[in-house]
C-alpha cells in the first residue's frame, strides 16, 4: 500500500515558476481536517483537487474517499516528472487509485471507490488539462466542466423540495432534513455507471478506472496568461478571490440550501459555512 500523509498536502507549495497571485482553500465544515479539496503547485504544475462527496460509508485510513483520492494525487505530484504527459499522468493516478481499491478488497463494490477531479497546469507543455467538474478562466474567459447529470438531478432534487414543503415551512424543513437530497441519493449511486463512459450521460472521474480521454478537455496558453483554477465550492467564478467569495456570501444569503437561484445536488447542512468545500489558486504564467 502506498504510504500517504493524510491532512499535511491539502495544499502543497513548491518553488513556483509561475507567480501566484493569490489562492484559498476552506471546507464547508468549520473543522477544516474534513475538507476534501487541495491544492498543488511546484516549478511544473498547478493543480487544483476536487475530492468526490462520498456515497459510501467506508472510511480511508481515517479520511474520506475523496479526501484519500486527493492524498494520493498530491503524493503523486511530487514525485512526478515535469515532462509527463496528461494521459501516462491519469493512467498513473489511477493505477494507484485501484492498488488501494485491491489492497483493501474493493473491487467489486464501486460505491466505496476514491473518487476525484482534477484541473492541472504544465509548465512544459504549457497546456491546461481538466479531467472532471473543476473550472478555469483564462485571461478572463470562463471554462466550466460541468456534469449534465447534475442539472438533471439539481432540478430534481429542487423540484422535491418545493413539491414535498410549502413555501414559509421550506427552511424550518431542510434545516432539519434535505428532502430533496435523499429523494435523489438512488440517482446519484446509479449515476456511478456512466463514469468515464461515452454516454450523453457519462462524465470523466478519477476513480481507478482506465480513463477515457475523449472526455478530457485541453486548453493551449501562453506566457503572461492569467489563470484562475476552482472547484464547483465556487458556483460563480470572477477574475478575482474576493469577487467570487463575494458571490458566493450573497447566494449563501439568499439560498442557503441552494434549490432556487443556484440548484445544486446538496445545500447547505445546518451548521456548515457553505454548501461544499472550495479551492482557489490564481496566478500568472
Amino acid at each position: 500500500m502506498y504510504s500517504i500523509t493524510h491532512r499535511v498536502f491539502k495544499e502543497y507549495e513548491g518553488n513556483a515558476i509561475m507567480k501566484i497571485i493569490e489562492k484559498s482553500l476552506i471546507g464547508k465544515n468549520p473543522n477544516q481536517n474534513f475538507c476534501e479539496d487541495g491544492l498543488f503547485y511546484n516549478n511544473h504544475f498547478v493543480v487544483v483537487i476536487d475530492g468526490a462527496t462520498a456515497k459510501g460509508s467506508i472510511s480511508w485510513d481515517g479520511e474520506t474517499s475523496g479526501g484519500f483520492a486527493r492524498d494520493i494525487i498530491v503524493n503523486y505530484f511530487q514525485e512526478v516528472h515535469p515532462e509527463t504527459g496528461i494521459e501516462e499522468l491519469l493512467e498513473e493516478i489511477n493505477r494507484r487509485v485501484m492498488v488501494e481499491i485491491n489492497q483493501r478488497g474493493l473491487v467489486d463494490n464501486k460505491i466505496e471507490y476514491p473518487r476525484a477531479s482534477i484541473i492541472v497546469y504544465s509548465q512544459y507543455y504549457k497546456q491546461i488539462w481538466s479531467y472532471g467538474d473543476c473550472q478555469c478562466l483564462i485571461n478572463g474567459t470562463h471554462y466550466t466542466h460541468h456534469k449534465i447529470i447534475d442539472r438533471l438531478l439539481g432540478e430534481l432534487r429542487a423540484f422535491t423540495i418545493e413539491s414535498q414543503a410549502s413555501s414559509d415551512e421550506i427552511d424550518a424543513v431542510l434545516s432539519v432534513k434535505d428532502i430533496g437530497r435523499e429523494a435523489i441519493l438512488p440517482f446519484l449511486v446509479a449515476q456511478l455507471r456512466f463514469e468515464n463512459k461515452d454516454s450523453a450521460y457519462g462524465y470523466p472521474v478519477i476513480n481507478g478506472d482506465k480513463p477515457n480521454l475523449d472526455l478530457l478537455s485541453i486548453y493551449n496558453v501562453r506566457s503572461n496568461n492569467e489563470v484562475v483554477f476552482a472547484t464547483d465550492g465556487y458556483p460563480y467564478l470572477f477574475p478575482t478571490l474576493s469577487e467570487s467569495e463575494e458571490a458566493l456570501s450573497r447566494l449563501l444569503l439568499v439560498d442557503p440550501f441552494c434549490f432556487k437561484e443556484y440548484k445544486s445536488t446538496k445545500g447547505t447542512v445546518v451548521g456548515n459555512i457553505s454548501f461544499d468545500d472550495r479551492a482557489y489558486i490564481r496566478f500568472e504564467i
